[in-house]
């Protein structure tokens, strides 16, 4: 598979200068996209131990093809990597991937309706639901189609995707001995929703998310895995001087036959004078209460995670480390001292939704120069000051001795072609 990538690749290098003169190959585009990041590691909590130090690496390169303004062709690889993760040099690494690759059919019946069939990201408003979670080595990408209907004021958006297969590969031979034909019961995992946004003016809008997860696995007393929907509506008004951004979702269904019953809220204030905008935010996730027959932490695990919550990424994955819920009050800055600069400060205060059981307060401080609109580097920073329950889950899970700040910084370069 990786050679085969490769040679693709070498191709389209080498026919691509001649494209004025090729017909064959008029209007193919390459883009590119190199991230690089340095990162400290110490948010154990613990002076006494090793703070680890290492490189991540995610190098895409794509090439993209319009037919006309009715279809467009769009393949992108990927190659996610540690500094250092070589064995020996007759080792086969295969580290080359399928980021995307897809065909969009446009132009639809002569409306502004598309169809997109193939490996597609996704990213719904602020990404707290369903995102590409760009800080990730691997960035979310989903199997299957989108139906997008778009008229500038009104976009309607319904998907479907394959999140795992029960079958693994194509099953050429018909014969009755086949595996295929073993199966009695449909056991993959699928999501579907519809997405809309509508212009409420030139600076407001709102937007309605709604999915539902079907994984049909069964575990060991006959229960199906999940069967959850989710239903999300956002506010948005931009900055100009003053800002809200208002999100509010619940979610309901059954996991292994327990009933689902979560919640998420979220608001946010803005104020912008000239270039310094002062933000003051809370963020809410449900939790589940000790030994309650119920699932009321809320899981939205497609989201971008790395967005909320603080840059030192405690709470990516609420669900499963933080059942109690997280409520995130939170306030700070941007500020844009010079035309290519900009520094953002923010406090976070973590608290669970038990009452007097707090996780801590993490500060997060990044300063990024851009040298171009898609090339940038920035300097990030964080210190988390944990509280009791923070130094009770890592002290049960690691042993004692962890109760000192902990600290992260990285330096993270990265360009879009």
């Amino acid at each position: 598979m990786t050679k085969s990538i490769l040679t693709f690749v070498i191709v389209l290098l080498t026919i691509l200068p001649k494209s004025y003169s090729n017909e064959l190959t008029e209007g193919w585009k390459l883009n590119g996209y190199v991230q690089t990041i340095p990162y400290l590691d110490g948010r154990d909590f613990s002076n006494k131990t090793f703070m680890p130090f290492y490189t991540s690496m995610k190098l895409r390169l794509g090439v993209e093809k319009s037919v006309g303004d009715y279809l467009d062709f769009n393949v992108q690889f990927q190659n996610s990597r540690v500094f250092g993760q070589e064995g020996a040099i007759t080792t086969n690494n295969s580290h080359i991937f399928l980021i995307q690759g897809y065909l969009e059919f446009k132009n639809i019946l002569n409306q502004p309706l598309s169809l997109k069939v193939g490996r597609y990201q996704s990213d719904y408003g602020t990404g707290r639901f369903i995102s590409v979670s760009p800080w990730n080595y691997v960035e979310r990408a989903f199997d299957g189609f989108k139906l997008k209907y778009d008229n500038n004021d009104l976009m309607l958006e319904a998907f479907y995707a394959k999140h795992t297969s029960e079958t693994k590969s194509q099953n050429g031979n018909a014969f009755p001995a086949a595996s295929i034909f073993k199966l009695t019961e449909y056991n993959d995992y699928d999501m579907a929703g519809i997405f809309g946004e509508k212009k409420l003016s030139d600076k407001m809008k709102i937007q309605a998310l709604g999915y539902m997860e079907l994984n049909n696995a069964q575990n060991a007393q006959g229960m199906k895995m999940l069967e959850r929907f989710t239903g999300a509506l956002t506010f948005i008004k931009p900055a100009e001087p003053i800002g809200v951004t208002v999100e509010l979702a619940y979610q309901g269904g059954k996991n292994q036959g327990r009933n689902i019953a979560a919640y998420l809220t979220s608001i946010k204030l803005d104020y912008k004078i000239s270039d310094f905008t002062l933000s003051i935010a809370n963020d809410k996730h449900s939790g589940t209460a000790p030994n309650s027959g119920e699932v009321n932490t809320f899981d939205n695990y497609p989201a971008a995670k790395h967005r909320f919550f603080g840059l030192m990424d405690y709470f990516t994955t609420a669900s499963s480390n933080y059942p109690l819920g997280v409520d995130d009050y939170y306030a700070g800055f941007v500020w844009k001292f010079t035309e290519d600069w900009n520094m953002t400060l923010y406090g976070h205060q973590f608290i669970s939704n038990k009452e007097a059981l707090n996780y801590g307060t993490e500060i997060d401080l990044t300063i990024r120069y851009n040298l171009d609109k898609k090339i940038f580097v920035e300097f990030g920073n964080g210190i988390f000051l944990p509280d009791d329950l923070m130094i009770d889950m890592f002290e049960s899970a690691l042993g004692p001795g962890h109760s000192d700040p902990a600290l992260v910084s990285y330096l993270r370069f990265t360009a879009r072609l």
